[in-house]
């Protein structure tokens, strides 16, 4: 079977969820399927990562999005159609030509569509599609208003709307859909959407040894507007009462593009800004607890299941908590306060036996639940069901 992955960013290296996503159905699937790869690019330099995705894909198609023509998509759709503005972004007739090309002269038996972002290239395919949403947009813009002021909460409002609009239409119409988690596909209501949780790759995330630093880390794209939410509300609302009880402690801020505001906390005595590191593994194991504050997004929390596979407490809010099946004070401790979020940290800090249990059923409730091996295994089980529906209908229409 030959499977069409399009994506909208370039796979590697993988800084963001859907990327790492991405890249974990290629190294998986690869072995099984032949994969051809349509993937966007914004940058030249994107492509020295070709050779390390050559390893896992039969061809590899990269389309150039100007950023000056998305930005004037983005205008048009504002004040003219009525689509997404994320939709509109990736609106290119060149990248729309090379799909068709794709799919006549490859032989494509079915596209593996990342992202609702791709949705308006999919439109009348004669072959199954497949469409990984990864989370549920109108979730997180839900959120995103929430959160922001001024002209950006004006704008996430307008977004919000035609999302929930584009996004229901799209899942009533599609057969083939997947999110992460649960809350996801409640959010959306569509009966076809199958929930497959994120995984992480075991053989780089192991149980370490952990250093009794008093070093607390966040990780993750310091661009995205979650993570600046999530660490803006802990260095006002908790970090002060947890350093009165620990005058030592460090917060380490680790994940590439970090934004201005990311990059103003860095004093170098309590607040730390690593940006982009070669090893997020490698931090992770000597931070001595993760915190993942989420007061926004949506989906899955990868930088939360990569510290559980690491043996790294962590420290989230029940929107942190959403698509795990993780134990609240078993496998990981859960406050929304910043008086009980405080003190969660605290006494992971102060409590060696509370350490050391939340750090053993962590990682232990990684290696159950979140292999990338079960994960695509459930992926190969939705390409065969689409394929014999494919059949199936070839069957009757030759009758």
């Amino acid at each position: 079977m030959r499977i069409l992955f399009i994506t909208p960013r370039f796979p590697y290296p993988a800084l963001k969820g859907d990327q790492l996503i991405v890249l974990n159905r290629l190294k998986g699937l690869g072995k099984d399927f032949k994969i051809v790869l349509l993937t966007f690019y914004e940058k030249e330099s994107e492509l020295q990562g070709l050779k390390e995705l050559e390893k896992y894909c039969e061809q590899i198609i990269p389309v150039k999005l100007s950023r000056f023509r998305s930005n004037i998509n983005i205008l048009k759709g504002l004040f003219g159609n009525k689509l997404p503005l994320q939709v509109n972004y990736f609106t290119s007739s060149l990248f729309q030509q090379e799909l068709h090309r794709v799919i006549s002269t490859y032989d494509i038996d079915m596209v593996h569509a990342f992202t609702l972002r791709l949705g308006e290239h999919c439109k009348n395919l004669k072959i199954p599609v497949i469409y990984e949403l990864i989370d549920s947009m109108q979730l997180n813009l839900e959120n995103m208003v929430r959160e922001e002021q001024f002209f950006k909460k004006w704008l996430y409002r307008i977004e919000e709307k035609r999302i929930k609009v584009y996004e229901k239409s799209l899942c009533k119409k599609e057969k083939y859909l997947t999110v992460v988690s649960k809350k996801d596909k409640e959010k959306i209501g569509s009966r076809h959407i199958q929930v497959i949780p994120n995984g992480v790759d075991l053989s780089l995330f192991k149980e370490a040894d952990t250093y009794n630093n008093g070093e607390i880390i966040f990780s993750g794209n310091m661009g995205y507007l979650p993570n600046i939410h999530a660490v803006r509300w802990f260095v006002n609302e908790c970090l002060p009462t947890i350093k009165q009880a620990r005058p030592n402690v460090k917060f380490n801020i680790v994940g590439a593009n970090p934004s201005s505001y990311i990059k103003s906390l860095h004093d170098g005595r309590t607040i730390f800004v690593s940006g982009f590191v070669e090893s997020i593994k490698n931090e992770l194991n000597r931070a001595q607890i993760a915190v993942a504050p989420m007061r926004s997004g949506s989906g899955m929390q990868n930088k939360i299941i990569e510290a559980m596979a690491c043996g790294t407490p962590v420290v989230t809010t029940h929107n942190g908590l959403e698509g795990l099946f993780a134990d609240p004070d078993e496998d990981i401790l859960v406050a929304d306060t910043p008086n009980t979020f405080s003190q969660a940290v605290i006494d992971l800090l102060s409590d060696n036996e509370l350490y050391t249990k939340i750090a053993t059923n962590s990682c232990s409730y990684v290696n159950k639940f979140h292999s990338w091996v079960g994960s695509n295994q459930m992926i190969s089980d939705l390409y065969l069901d689409a394929l014999s529906d494919k059949i199936r209908k070839e069957s009757v229409l030759n009758k």
